[in-house]
């Protein structure tokens, strides 16, 4: 079986044009989120000073250390909210994230929905396609791969199936920068969810809303908030 220098990497998707990636601008929350405060009150994110405190995960006040605010949608993440179940399931939760200079964004990717074991006639191999972190640019973004597997090989079936069965079908934690979210593919985005807790995109608030999973039947993902480097 080839090591995983031999994968076929690709950040975008081979069916996708190439204006389906992400516009070429910065990270951050839209300059008009209304944060709740600690004390009861609400400000937008453009007002808060660094030191006041907000209104945090498990409805504990929450120092800000800073924030991050702009004009341009950077990105869609998926993002859970009150109305989800009713949403179709190709944009369930998507949310298009507005961003500022130079931040960098904490994300979470589904990994076991992209795994994918397929024979490909035209090459003669058994093919699994799956997504995995990569070094791009000086950062670490998701990527899809392809591993194959010839069928010239007396046992390239079952080589392919323990590949399958033995690559983490864990969920990837990750930080995207500002400068290379335009790599990422759009099922990738399409898999991706930022880690957060107290966001309401619904509404345009910061809000307690607990993110449990959205990927495996809301188990397996401790509650999140929502946050920014500097």
């Amino acid at each position: 079986m080839s090591g995983l220098d031999d994968i076929d990497d690709s950040t975008t998707d081979p069916s996708s044009s190439e204006d389906d990636d992400a516009p070429d601008i910065d990270l951050g929350f839209a300059m008009n989120t209304q944060v709740f405060m600690a004390d009861g009150t609400t400000k937008r994110i453009k007002k808060i000073q660094s030191g006041k405190y907000a209104l945090g995960p498990n409805c504990l006040p929450r120092s800000v250390i800073g924030t991050s605010a702009g004009y341009s949608a950077m990105i869609q993440v998926r993002e859970l909210t009150r109305n989800v179940t009713h949403r179709p399931d190709d944009c369930f939760g998507l949310v298009v994230f507005e961003c500022a200079p130079k931040r960098a964004i904490h994300l979470a990717t589904a990994q076991h929905q992209s795994i994918k074991f397929y024979h490909d006639n035209k090459i003669g191999n058994y093919v699994v396609s799956f997504r995995r972190l990569k070094g791009v640019q000086d950062t670490m973004i998701i990527v899809n791969s392809k591993q194959s597997f010839k069928d010239s090989l007396s046992n390239s079936r079952q080589e392919a199936e323990d590949f399958v069965h033995n690559w983490s079908k864990d969920v990837v934690y990750w930080t995207l920068s500002y400068d290379c979210h335009n790599l990422v593919s759009v099922s990738t985005q399409l898999q991706t969810y930022q880690l957060t807790a107290t966001v309401d995109f619904e509404m345009g608030h910061l809000w307690y809303h607990p993110l449990k999973s959205g990927f495996t039947d809301d188990l397996g993902m401790s509650e999140k908030l929502a946050y920014m480097d500097r």
